[in-house]
């Protein structure tokens, strides 16, 4: 088998819940491409999907022994496979590019620098959705609850109401204690349209928010129910099973989310989630 097809197998063994012969494989193929950055990053993701952080954080530790600075992709995979600062390392040199500003603040902030992550931010002149979240997580790190809604509002009034930006905008009300005003905001759009998945997810979102752990659960398979691969849902699914302890059912709704999204930040944390909480 080619090296694709390899990858295809792992994945099918990972479906069919076959974890004991993932290792043999990924060592098989890294040894058959001792020098392939590629093929070693994607193998370190498959084994964070399966729980086997070590061996997860060792094949990273090769591609950092043999990839040159700076490399943006590398460093983009390994942050999100959680080597924050070795990623840091190997973006921080990229100074014109936009989208890459945006990523290198988006890595200050997840090493709690939200002042340098600002910096850069201040300097951008456009501003892109993601860009306005960002900005947001940071301002609120700031303590700069008034601004953080202030952009998030912006962002609604030019009618961006997908779920990212509701979702962010609900979080901000709900960490200046506006509980009841992120449930309202929620009722509302759900009452706009009760068939839109990501108005059931922002349900299900403000209720897990709030405590309200069975609410979420149903808002959240509502969700699911008209869009059975929205991020968002299996997220906020995912942490009520680990709020009841469902921790292998949890890391299934993380593989979901990896096979939508390869990669994705929102698998990896929900599967560390889950190992703190089993500790």
């Amino acid at each position: 088998m080619n090296v694709r097809e390899v990858f295809d197998s792992i994945r099918n063994d990972i479906k069919d819940g076959n974890y004991q012969i993932i290792r043999q494989k990924v060592g098989n193929l890294i040894d058959s491409n001792p020098q392939n950055i590629d093929v070693m990053l994607e193998c370190a993701s498959l084994l964070k999907t399966v729980d086997d952080d070590e061996y997860c954080q060792s094949i990273i530790d090769r591609v950092l022994d043999i990839v040159e600075s700076p490399n943006f992709g590398v460093a983009i995979a390994i942050r999100n496979l959680g080597r924050i600062s070795e990623a840091y390392g190997l973006m921080k040199d990229f100074s014109c590019d936009s989208e890459k500003q945006t990523e290198i603040a988006k890595t200050l902030m997840m090493m709690d620098e939200p002042k340098k992550a600002m910096e850069i931010l201040e300097k951008r002149d456009s501003h892109s959705k993601n860009e306005e979240l960002l900005r947001c997580d940071v301002l609120c790190s700031l303590g700069n609850f008034d601004e953080a809604l202030s952009v998030a509002k912006k962002l609604v009034n030019k009618k961006e109401t997908t779920y990212d930006v509701l979702s962010k905008f609900c979080n901000i009300l709900m960490r200046m204690g506006r509980d009841n005003d992120a449930i309202k905001m929620a009722k509302f759009y759900l009452k706009e349209n009760k068939e839109s998945a990501d108005y059931l997810a922002l349900m299900s979102y403000v209720m897990y928010v709030g405590g309200k752990i069975p609410a979420a659960v149903n808002y959240a398979c509502r969700a699911l129910k008209k869009d059975c691969d929205h991020i968002g849902a299996l997220e906020i699914m995912a942490m009520c099973l680990i709020e009841k302890q469902k921790y292998l059912q949890a890391k299934l709704l993380a593989g979901a989310i990896n096979d939508k999204d390869p990669g994705s930040i929102t698998a990896i944390n929900i599967l560390d989630m889950c190992r703190k909480a089993q500790k």
